[in-house]
């Protein structure tokens, strides 16, 4: 966003220099009512007038013109979403339009009633075309009015897919806080795809993945066996652009890029992960702005008032190798700096400023200064700062804007061109515990707020040193066993591409866990037996073929599953044991205070998770209905995070020396996926009315402080 501010009078002279000859390339013909074509001398397309749907698709760099779309499959480009719980693809637009200022821009929408039996959205979906411009530009908007039914959007995407023997390699970078660098991965043919399931039966073994088991599997370099659309998604923290292109690529070979020039409508905060690929192993390509993949709230539009909802714009940005981009790290780095440009246009699109988009000349910058009362990390990518929807976690913020930066060591750091309104500031430090949040936080047009003297006081319950912590309270589960591969990267792959219960067979199922030395034992201080997920029953989809060749369901797990599963009932029917972690204290360690406090943190979950203390215990309450993610079924380490605080009295100890057990259990199938947790003993209660803080979940004798809601929405 800092950018935006200087180039603001650097655009308008652009634009001025430029309306001339130039702009003679820009041009609309309607005379064909179903789909209307333009072109801006570098993009031609054609727009469906009845769906809104892109399906003639031409890029015409250094005189190579090349058709990014063809006929032999379904390549187009396209709005979709989900809405009411859901209803599917958002198709059915009656009229269209388009706006044509020669010498600057030519806009073309389409717009689709409301319909009480589908969704109950006015939807116009829009394309931006400017005069020899590399670039396609893309944006959405939601209107509900004061007396339509009640609705939802949980997700929104705008969907590419290009000719698969155009394209058939995807390029992204940095997709996550330990995924830095680049990823390229070369993918099958549509084609080849559709041949390898049809002529094995099982091997597409769930939705969005492939097991390619006993075959060789194309540039995915964390398996050779499973792929899947999950194993493209991406950290909205991180993500600027993804490219797709052609594997072997040679002079004027065309990469088409999907840029966010900016995060304000995106929604659920920088730690949302969305979805780059929208289909196993086939080359499209999505610029996701909603959606429920890894946990997310929905856009939820308010009852009784007439209200609008803008998406975007996004850009669709065309390259291709030449002198000046040679190579496909130059061609990232060309899509990447487009954004600038983007940003500079936007201020004077006429129809995007009338359909809610705020120019610069109308924004205001933020400059929180905060104190980080046990030091800011020197990693400014760990000084995390956002503005939200106020009173809300950022990770449900899907109804306003949303802004993010970093603080630097001092605490200090500038959001720039933010639209006026009230926010919630929200900073937080990953690996300490906690966050500081503020709400009505106001953003004014034309000044900058600055707002001194706030502090982040990372959430220790004790002034002692924890009795043991197990993992790092960062919101992933990428230091366990399964979350991250021999590079320390998040592991992105099939749960079926490891064998969970052999893992935990060495104690029939169960981690048994020693956080400090109890008698003989040894404190076991290795994440590596500590796996990233507590499943209650595990049996992927696995092509039974490899192991039976006369078997052709996806029952494969059966054939390598421990005997002490199968000898329960099989991989279908059983669950497996409590987890326990075993410790003991000393006497100093209880006389610190009346209070043992166990905080749990989460990076995701899908199960209630009972936690017992020598026979004492407490229940965190299953956010299925509420805060569902899981990633332990996408690929993923990460999901809705929460955290929470069980407190038991110190009389729950056994004495000093002795050996204390904490068991951990689930009762869903797809279970909890584990951040951090810590034992603490304190004098002071860890009840939020006690310390201030409101963004954990506090149980205490069977109570729950938030019992309609859980891990810490509040």
């Amino acid at each position: 966003m800092k950018v935006r501010a200087t180039l603001l009078l650097a655009a308008a002279a652009a634009i001025l220099q430029t309306a001339s000859s130039a702009f003679a390339a820009l041009s609309i013909n309607t005379s064909n009512a179903s789909e209307w074509t333009a072109t801006n001398g570098i993009v031609t397309l054609g727009m469906s007038t009845s769906s809104g749907s892109i399906n003639q698709l031409t890029v015409t760099i250094n005189g190579t013109t090349t058709n990014i779309f063809n006929t032999t499959d379904s390549s187009g480009l396209q709005l979709y979403g989900e809405y009411d719980g859901p209803t599917g693809i958002m198709y059915g637009s009656t009229t269209a339009s388009y706006h044509f200022v020669s010498g600057h821009y030519l806009d073309i929408w389409t717009t689709t009633a409301p319909s009480s039996t589908s969704d109950n959205f006015g939807i116009q979906t829009h394309w931006v075309l400017t005069a020899n411009s590399p670039d396609l530009y893309m944006y959405t908007v939601f209107t509900h009015s004061a007396s339509a039914p009640a609705t939802n959007l949980g997700q929104g995407q705008f969907i590419f897919k290009a000719g698969d023997t155009v394209f058939n390699s995807i390029f992204q970078a940095n997709t996550g806080p330990h995924n830095f660098g680049a990823f390229n991965y070369t993918l099958p043919t549509e084609y080849a795809q559709g041949q390898l399931v049809a002529g094995t039966p099982g091997r597409q073994v769930m939705p969005e993945v492939i097991d390619y088991t006993g075959l060789a599997s194309p540039g995915n370099p964390n398996d050779p066996h499973f792929i899947g659309k999950y194993d493209f998604s991406t950290y909205e923290q991180y993500h600027l652009i993804t490219g797709e292109y052609t594997g072997n690529l040679g002079a004027n070979s065309v990469a088409a890029w999907f840029v966010n020039p900016s995060t304000e409508t995106l929604t659920n905060g920088p730690t949302k992960q969305s979805i780059v690929s929208g289909s196993p192993v086939i080359p499209q390509l999505l610029d996701e702005f909603i959606s429920a993949h890894y946990g997310g709230g929905d856009y939820v539009p308010p009852q009784g008032v007439n209200s609008s909802r803008l998406f975007g714009p996004f850009a669709l940005h065309f390259n291709a190798v030449d002198p000046a981009t040679p190579n496909l790290n130059s061609m990232y780095q060309d899509a990447a700096n487009s954004a600038a440009n983007d940003l500079g246009f936007f201020n004077y699109e006429g129809i995007l400023l009338a359909n809610g988009y705020i120019p610069d000349s109308k924004r205001g910058n933020l400059q929180p200064f905060i104190t980080d009362t046990l030091g800011w990390s020197g990693n400014a990518n760990n000084n995390v700062v956002v503005l939200s929807d106020p009173g809300k976690d950022f990770q449900q913020s899907a109804n306003g804007y949303q802004y993010w930066g970093y603080l630097n060591s001092s605490g200090n750091t500038t959001l720039y061109n933010v639209v006026p309104g009230t926010y919630r500031l929200t900073a937080y430090q990953p690996g300490q515990w906690g966050e500081m949040r503020l709400d009505n936080v106001a953003i004014t047009s034309g000044q900058t707020n600055a707002l001194h003297g706030l502090t982040f006081t990372p959430e220790n319950f004790g002034t002692a040193a924890p009795i043991w912590t197990i993992g790092t309270p960062d919101h992933s589960a990428n230091e366990f066993e399964n979350g991250h591969n021999s590079a320390g990267q998040d592991d992105r792959q099939y749960s079926g591409a490891y064998n969970y219960w052999q893992e935990l067979s060495a104690n029939q199922g169960k981690v048994v866990y020693y956080a400090t030395a109890v008698g003989s034992n040894a404190a076991t201080n290795n994440l590596n037996v500590w796996p990233a997920n507590q499943w209650q029953y595990f049996d992927p989809g696995l092509y039974a073929g490899v192991y039976n060749s006369n078997d052709k369901t996806t029952d494969g797990y059966k054939y390598i599953a421990p005997s002490y599963v199968t000898n329960a009932g099989g991989p279908g029917s059983y669950t497996g044991q409590p987890w326990e972690i075993h410790f003991t204290t000393t006497s100093a360690q209880q006389a610190q205070g009346q209070y043992v406090v166990l905080s749990v943190a989460l990076a995701a979950s899908e199960s209630d998770l009972i936690v017992n203390l020598n026979g004492h215990q407490l229940i965190m309450k299953d956010p299925y209905y509420i805060h569902a993610s899981d990633p332990m079924i996408r690929s993923g380490d990460a999901g809705y995070y929460g955290w929470a605080a069980l407190q038991f009295p110190t009389s729950d100890l056994n004495p000093p020396g002795q050996d204390n057990v904490i068991t951990l259990s689930v009762n869903h199938s797809w279970g909890v996926m584990y951040d951090a947790l810590r034992l603490e003993i304190t004098n002071t209660s860890a009840d939020p009315a006690v310390t201030g803080w409101h963004d954990y979940e506090f149980l205490y004798g069977n109570t729950d402080t938030f019992p309609n809601d859980t891990l810490g929405q509040n």
